[in-house]
């Protein structure tokens, strides 16, 4: 756990955290494209500093087709700003937690082709959510094979006194958790080798034992 009393090791983590959260992105939007993905969902686009409407564009490029997520009515607005004259690119006011309502909305409406492969992208999400145990196994259930998901969460890593810091700086109240209770998050799906890691980490490669990691996070298919 990182202490920190006057709030200057919280500051410190959470600069960590959206440093690894943004390289994982990058890595497995890389990942799911090779695969061939070519519509995203993108859960919980307003995290502070991570996968962002704008980090999202630069990353898969005009001729993919991006669904962004966020149940704040101001985070849409602000997105929508952002991806202003970009095609295939779709904004939806909705809590990701209403999974199979967010993919009836978005099928209607022609965003989401429900017979292809989809990248589901939750990164910096999942630990705002105090139920989010099933969240990934309910998408997947939406969605047909070869579907890839990709999710980073905190462990626990700072003390109750810092919580609220870290909330303020995470973007909500943060529900850590260990790494079997984020392994168990990938339940019915394939884990991309080597499985529920510690960030930062380059996939292709050994894990390695990061003290003190912050962050772990893994990637899978739905075969």
């Amino acid at each position: 756990m990182v202490a920190a009393g006057n709030g200057e090791g919280v500051v410190s983590v959470a600069r960590r955290v959206v440093q690894v959260e943004r390289a994982f992105l990058t890595q497995a939007v890389g990942f799911m494209l090779g695969r061939g993905i070519r519509q995203f969902l993108d859960l919980g686009c307003g995290k502070p500093g991570v996968g962002s409407p704008h980090d999202m564009g630069r990353l898969t490029g005009p001729a993919v087709r991006v669904i962004h997520v966020d149940y704040d009515a101001e985070v849409i607005e602000r997105a929508r700003r952002v991806i202003a004259g970009t095609e295939h690119r779709y904004l939806v006011c909705r809590n990701v937690t209403d999974v199979s309502g967010l993919i009836e909305t978005c099928q209607a409406a022609g965003m989401l082709d429900a017979r292809r492969p989809t990248g589901v992208v939750a990164v910096g999400l999942l630990h705002l959510i105090p139920d989010a145990n099933e969240l990934l196994s309910r998408y997947s259930a939406e969605l047909p094979r070869d579907s890839v998901f990709a999710a980073s969460h905190l462990t626990r890593c700072f003390k109750d006194d810092d919580s609220g810091a870290a909330a303020k700086l995470i973007g909500g109240p943060v529900y850590p958790r260990q790494r079997q209770e984020i392994a168990e998050m990938f339940d019915g799906l394939a884990l991309v080798k080597p499985g529920i890691v510690a960030l930062p980490h380059e996939w292709g490669t050994p894990a390695k034992s990061i003290a003190g990691a912050p962050v772990l996070a893994g990637i899978a298919v739905k075969q």
